[in-house]
């Protein structure tokens, strides 16, 4: 349900990327045992809307779908990658760190990100 109040927040479609080794199944209705539509393979980047645990193909310039799987649902998984969610980090240094977020635009300069160092032998 954070997926739908995300979608509240937003106020248009939300960019995924699939990290399923295996792709996804696109159907024609939000029901797991429903008609396939289609198959959507490992780093496929598509826009959608957030409604009750599934997310519902939509038009967008980033989207890599053809257009006949507009309007059909993909089931929201952890295997779906929300992209404005995603923080790339550039370089590290000893107090701080140079990060992209794609859900930030570069005017956004007087955003903060609070972060914590965390060991990865301990």
């Amino acid at each position: 349900r954070k997926l739908d109040h995300l979608q509240q927040v937003l106020a248009g479609p939300i960019l995924f990327e699939i990290d399923a080794p295996e792709g996804v199944v696109a159907r024609r209705r939000p029901e797991s045992c429903g008609e396939s539509s289609g198959w959507l393979g490992r780093g496929v980047r598509f826009s959608g809307r957030c409604i009750d645990g599934w997310v519902q193909l939509a038009r967008s310039r980033e989207s890599q779908v053809s257009d006949d799987l507009v309007g059909a649902w993909v089931e929201f998984t952890d295997q779906l990658v929300a992209c404005c969610l995603r923080i790339e980090v550039h370089r590290r240094f000893a107090e701080a760190a140079e990060v992209a977020w794609e859900g930030l635009r570069a005017e956004s300069a007087g955003a903060h990100i609070r972060y914590k160092l965390q060991s990865q032998h301990g």
